[in-house]
């Protein structure tokens, strides 16, 4: 099979799986609301993450991985977050100064933007 191929495969198992989410998650509500149901809707979205998240095995990845962090978190994690075990082509760590949530909130996300922009002209 070629790449073209299975990318595409993967992109639609994936949006067939955020279809059935979303259903599951706009049923809960219409039945919570209806009185039918007493679990509220949002604990049956962490339900489901919690259970993709249990299931989930990391497979190996043959390209370079770059992976963007904050600096906050390598003094008391793996620095990498696991990737290390996914990778066989090598891990680039770019450590921002962001918080871990705050990466994509300005003004973190322009260094965000910078050390990405620079990434992709290196390649």
């Amino acid at each position: 099979m070629n790449g073209k191929y299975l990318f595409l495969k993967e992109r639609s198992s994936e949006a067939l799986r955020r279809f059935h989410r979303k259903y599951q998650v706009t049923i809960s509500q219409i039945l919570f609301k209806l009185n039918l149901k007493s679990e509220r809707p949002l604990i049956i979205m962490e339900k489901i993450n919690d259970a993709a998240a249990m299931n989930y095995r990391v497979k190996p990845y043959d390209g370079r991985i770059t992976l963007f962090t904050s600096k906050a978190l390598s003094d008391k994690f793996d620095p990498y977050l696991g990737w290390k075990k996914a990778e066989t082509g090598g891990v680039d760590l770019v450590q921002l100064s962001a918080y871990r949530n705050g990466i994509l909130i300005s003004p973190f996300v322009k260094e965000l933007a910078d050390q990405l922009s620079k990434k992709l002209q290196q390649t």
